[in-house]
């Protein structure tokens, strides 16, 4: 009734029974009076069974008497079911969890109730399915019979299997949660109406008119491009299944996502993913133009370590390497702590693995204590400190970026600078765009705020500087959005920083910070350049079909000619076409395979026949599996592709016999490197693109004078005036390319009111 139709049913234990009904092999009188059937005889059993879920595949498990496999959810994790000996017997050294039950279900114990059990529900009505559905006991020709019941009863559930040979591309759960699907990605129906959207986002068909009868509902206009102020949708968590199913600890902390104690107690791991699209205030810390985790949010993971290990002080953090992440996608990070030595001192070292990389990267090593520092005396009780001298921040961002350290919104924390003597004073708050503190020890950009009272204090030209060693860092309070900080010199190299909040209560104490000279910008991750170009490929051999071929309607398109009109007839007739296939009920569980020539793959040859596949590939995004493209030389392309396209491959081209597939891959061409230090700009320096280069701009430092605003550039496009101009052939001055751009005011000349 709300348009959400199953192509093949799975039930597990007793939910088998309701597939049955659902598919149409045993009508609801039947379906019930198995039920009730095997309820019956099952509880009139002796009590004393239990069941276990065990972390372990079937092959490692040695059953004893009185045990026996009652189900294998997933890969690795199997049921145990029968007397409570036997199971603590077979699941000995493993990681169990005891089932809430009344009987050991799927064992040797349900025996006794068999012979009844069979000749109760002896008489039922056997029909053909007519929504196809996979069998949890395994192979079988007699589903649904009697002998199916009574077998289905002892037997295990083999529910892993049956979702291997599913090959369902979403699977839906209908039950009390998901847990039972968690491993799969499944999507939990329960609540009915969070189910519903999940499924939907999922490209699932839902029938919302049917859903909201009734409901008075009224309609909501959602955005149309990139640029809308107003956000509708929810910030992904990154989180994704059950890290406690993994044999995992979840934590809730905003980057490390689980840990894992070493079974012989000599370390813990912590593990977490890094990425910007997930954590966007990641994006707003960048060093000489590349993303760059700040050294704050490395010492954030060595305090969350130390909590979880019962350190309260970092006794020492080296830097190693920056840990630089990818303009698109994640990185894994790994804290790994040794165990305890004599004086409870354990080591500590963070790493990382960019996707599609090989070797973990060490970013930073050192020691932790359980025996926290002391908090140095209340200084902020006055506020600013008697004596200190105000030092000015006006533009103090823009300053900064002229020296290579891009901060976005997100770090724009610092509020005031105090002097006094050799000691510097500042006061900062997390920008609410840096997202909430109270899952942080203490929120990196919060942190990273303090220490840009360094730079605002630092000399001209001193050059850029990165923290290189933390030590004597004990964390005093949790989850702080605002600081008064004092930065006090010990030595040329290094400061002490002790912080409160503003009542002046102990926050964060830091014996010394060491930093040292960058000599160059750090390098970006080779692995990932976020560039990517459609290439054609052969189809790899040995496809396997996800759907028949007899699934698979041809729609020719004949195209007469090139012009203008000539798309917009044979567009019109494709988008006919297209709606009245996404009308048919008949076809739901169809795809129509619409057939061009030269309009894409290798060599384009009818750019009205190309418009087609730009119409059909924005209905695949909103339908998924109801079209295909083929583009083919002759006839015979299309019985040559039509396996290709039964693996559901989207887009197929047919050339010299061969059928190829769209892949993205990495361009070949080097990616352009901006100066090392200060502000940039593209220029064209002559001869073609090639010419194209990064170069250092002086004046983007400048102060603002009259109407001039200043704009951090988020993203920028080029126009036709700039192609003819990086190829040398703009008539007269063109100006600077990349004039038309979005991004942040980051400040407005004197004129500038609003």
């Amino acid at each position: 009734s709300l348009g959400v139709r199953a192509d093949v049913l799975i039930g597990h234990s007793i939910g088998e029974l309701a597939a049955a009904y659902v598919s149409g092999v045993l009508s609801l009188r039947d379906a019930c009076a198995v039920v009730n059937a095997r309820a019956r005889l099952m509880q009139a059993l002796p009590e004393g069974g239990v069941m276990a879920a065990v972390r372990a595949a079937e092959d490692e498990i040695t059953l004893v008497e009185g045990v026996a496999i009652g189900a294998i959810n997933a890969p690795g994790s199997v049921v145990l079911s029968g007397t409570r000996e036997a199971v603590e017997t077979a699941a000995a050294g493993r990681r169990t969890t005891w089932l809430r039950v009344s009987h050991a279900f799927h064992s040797p114990l349900m025996e006794p109730m068999l012979a009844e059990f069979a000749a109760a529900i002896d008489g039922i009505t056997v029909n053909p399915p007519q929504i196809p559905i996979v069998s949890t006991v395994g192979e079988c020709e007699d589903f649904g019979t009697v002998a199916y019941w009574v077998r289905q009863v002892r037997e295990p559930v083999r529910f892993a299997d049956a979702v291997r040979e599913a090959r369902a591309a979403r699977i839906l759960e209908v039950g009390p949660d998901g847990s039972l699907t968690a491993g799969y990605d499944g999507i939990a129906m329960n609540p009915l109406p969070a189910g519903l959207s999940r499924a939907w986002v999922a490209g699932v068909d839902v029938d919302w008119a049917a859903f909201f009868t009734g409901a008075d509902a009224p309609a909501v206009t959602l955005p149309t491009y990139a640029f809308q102020r107003r956000r509708y949708w929810p910030t992904p968590t990154g989180r994704t299944g059950d890290a406690t199913g993994l044999g995992l600890t979840a934590t809730t902390h905003p980057l490390l996502a689980a840990t894992l104690a070493h079974a012989d107690g000599s370390g813990l791991l912590l593990t977490g993913r890094l990425n910007p699209a997930v954590q966007p205030w990641l994006r707003d810390h960048r060093v000489a133009g590349t993303v760059l985790l700040p050294a704050t949010a490395l010492l954030e993971l060595a305090v969350r370590a130390g909590d979880e290990a019962g350190c309260e002080q970092v006794e020492e953090l080296t830097l190693m390497a920056p840990l630089v992440l990818p303009e698109h996608g994640g990185i894994a990070v790994q804290v790994r702590l040794t165990g305890p030595d004599a004086t409870g001192r354990r080591r500590i070292g963070i790493h990382s693995l960019p996707e599609g990389a090989e070797d973990w990267a060490t970013h930073a090593s050192g020691t932790l204590l359980p025996a926290a520092g002391r908090a140095g005396e209340g200084f902020a009780a006055a506020w600013p400190p008697a004596g200190a001298e105000p030092v000015s921040i006006e533009e103090c961002y823009a300053r900064f970026e002229s020296a290579g350290f891009g901060y976005g919104p997100a770090f724009h924390g610092l509020r005031g600078v105090w002097r006094a003597d050799d000691d510097v004073y500042a006061e900062v708050a997390l920008p609410e765009v840096a997202g909430a503190a109270d899952a942080y020890g203490l929120h990196p950009a919060l942190l990273d705020a303090a220490l840009h009272a360094l730079l605002v204090t630092r000399e001209a030209g001193a050059g850029q500087r990165l923290p290189f060693s933390w030590q004597g860092v004990t964390l005093h309070a949790s989850g702080a959005t605002a600081l008064r900080v004092r930065l006090t010199p010990r030595g040329d190299d290094a400061v002490a920083i002790e912080a409160t909040d503003p009542a002046g209560r102990p926050v964060l104490s830091v014996t010394a910070l060491e930093d040292r000279a960058m000599a160059a910008g750090p390098a970006a991750p080779a692995t990932d350049t976020g560039l990517f170009r459609v290439a054609w490929r052969p189809a790899p051999a040995g496809l396997e079909p996800v759907r028949a071929i007899d699934d698979l309607v041809p729609l020719p398109v004949t195209v007469t000619g090139d012009g203008p009109a000539d798309v917009e007839a044979v567009t019109a007739q494709v988008l006919a076409a297209a709606h009245a296939w996404l009308d048919d009920a008949q076809a739901a569980a169809r795809t129509l395979v619409v057939v061009t020539r030269g309009a894409n793959g290798p060599g384009v040859t009818h750019p009205a026949a190309a418009a087609v596949w730009g119409l059909i590939r924005s209905a695949q995004s909103e339908h998924p599996g109801r079209f295909a493209l083929l583009d083919v030389e002759d006839d015979a392309g299309l019985e040559l592709a039509l396996p290709v396209l039964a693996a559901d491959e989207p887009q197929v081209a047919v050339r010299g016999g061969v059928a190829h597939v769209a892949r993205l891959t990495r361009p070949d061409t080097a990616v352009l490197t901006p100066p090392p230090t200060g502000s940039w700009r593209l220029s064209a320096t002559g001869g073609g693109l090639g010419g194209l280069a990064l170069t250092a701009d002086p004046d983007a430092g400048r102060p603002l004078t009259d109407a001039q605003v200043r704009i951090r550039v988020a993203a920028a496009g080029l126009n036709f005036r700039d192609v003819l101009t990086a190829l040398g052939m703009y008539p007269g001055e063109a100006g600077a390319l990349g004039a038309e751009a979005v991004g942040v005011v980051v400040g407005v000349g004197p004129l500038v009111t609003r």
